[in-house]
């Protein structure tokens, strides 16, 4: 992303009159262009995780257990003494408030899949499975030829397809091959003497 920028940033420069004030606004122009990308790139794929469908977990006894575990952990990071042992008994209860959250949660789910649109439910929980995976471990972003990242498929795959149509057509300087004599008639057996000439000599121990 550094690189992306700076490119931008020398591409503008380069057009622009060499001002002090129209350099600093040139720049302060290219960062808020750049920022809007990243931010457009960073929503377009924040849109497809779905982040929705863990909220109904985070409830307010959730959040309030969880606080005050952190606040009495930081506490014990301060003074570890036996008084502040607390943290303890803190992480135990937001344990069980998380676990009884999501007993829940999985209990409003399999009723949700006994009704009669569970069907729907399990097809559209298996597409959020596999585009939240796609996110991660299939990442088709690609960079063009001024370097702006290009986030959507059909356009990263037609980048890739002309990267390697280049790559396969072009000719790439390479040092000539050496040529040796051929060898005309049957090879000839090692002699015992070319043997000896080419033989390692023994280390002593």
């Amino acid at each position: 992303m550094r690189k992306m920028v700076l490119d931008a940033l020398s591409r503008q420069l380069s057009s622009e009159p060499s001002k002090g004030a129209g350099r600093a606004d040139c720049i302060k122009s290219v960062w808020s262009k750049e920022a809007r990308q990243i931010i457009r790139n960073h929503q377009s794929v924040a849109l497809r995780t779905h982040h929705h469908q863990t909220r109904s977990l985070w409830t307010e006894e959730v959040r309030t257990k969880v606080r005050e575990k952190k606040r009495s952990y930081h506490l014990f990071l301060d003074n570890k003494t036996e008084d502040n042992w607390s943290c303890r008994e803190a992480k135990r209860s937001a344990k069980k408030v998380v676990a009884a959250a999501k007993a829940a949660h999985y209990d409003e789910v399999c009723k949700k899949l006994d009704s009669k649109d569970g069907e729907r439910l399990i097809y559209r929980l298996a597409k959020s499975r596999k585009r939240q995976a796609d996110d991660v471990e299939n990442f088709y972003g690609v960079s063009d030829e001024q370097g702006v990242l290009l986030m959507d498929r059909k356009m990263a795959m037609q980048r890739w397809r002309d990267y390697f149509e280049k790559v396969s057509i072009e000719e790439f300087a390479h040092p000539p091959v050496p040529e040796v004599p051929p060898t005309f008639g049957p090879v000839e057996p090692i002699t015992i003497e070319e043997t000896l000439a080419h033989e390692l000599p023994i280390k002593k121990k």
